[in-house]
């Protein structure tokens, strides 16, 4: 529950967006006390975002692989850059079509670098869960819960929130949009 709390707190004024059952019950079997090593894409993304985040205030959807994004997202809230957001659906069953337990690594490492403080300027990351519509190939038999989900108009903000919001600009980052430079570690 201690990381649910510091991801909530990072959301900031757009708490009321945050959704992450994930980091709801008891979490992976392990998880090292350890801070992770942070990407080198998540680093290089993280980098390439914040001097587009500010001053001004931008709405940042990382549309990633959600690894990546919750990688990126804690990286601009250490930073103070944007407020960070999860809405990641997936559920966790111990056999699912989308891998749980490394996810739950993930969020519950990167929890302890988040800023619980308001983050001074008016930016905001919002991370989703690419693999959230992904089409499988299920045999007979299979067993596994289907734990995809799709998004609803509610569970991101409108053009009136932004507005109120101060929001000046959308940036929406997906896998295919990535462009980094070649020889860069996260070139493909």
């Amino acid at each position: 529950m201690a990381a649910w709390r510091r991801w909530y707190l990072a959301a900031g004024p757009w708490r009321g967006y945050f959704n992450c059952p994930l980091l709801l019950g008891d979490g992976p079997r392990a998880v090292s006390s350890r801070r992770p090593p942070t990407a080198p894409a998540a680093r290089w993304l993280a980098d390439h975002l914040a001097a587009q985040l500010a001053p001004t205030g931008t709405l940042c959807l990382l549309d990633l692989d959600p690894l990546l994004g919750v990688q990126t997202a804690a990286e601009l809230s250490a930073a103070g850059r944007a407020h960070a957001v999860l809405v990641v659906a997936r559920w966790a069953y111990a056999e699912a079509l989308l891998p749980t337990d490394p996810l739950q690594r993930m969020l519950i490492q990167t929890s302890r670098r988040l800023r619980p403080a308001p983050v001074p300027n008016a930016s905001v990351v919002f991370v989703l869960d690419r693999a959230r519509t992904a089409s499988f190939d299920r045999p007979a038999g299979d067993r596994r819960a289907d734990n995809r989900y799709r998004l609803l108009p509610g569970d991101l903000p409108n053009l009136a929130t932004l507005r109120q919001a101060g929001m000046q600009r959308v940036i929406t980052i997906t896998s295919t949009s990535l462009a980094e430079p070649k020889g860069h570690p996260c070139a493909r």
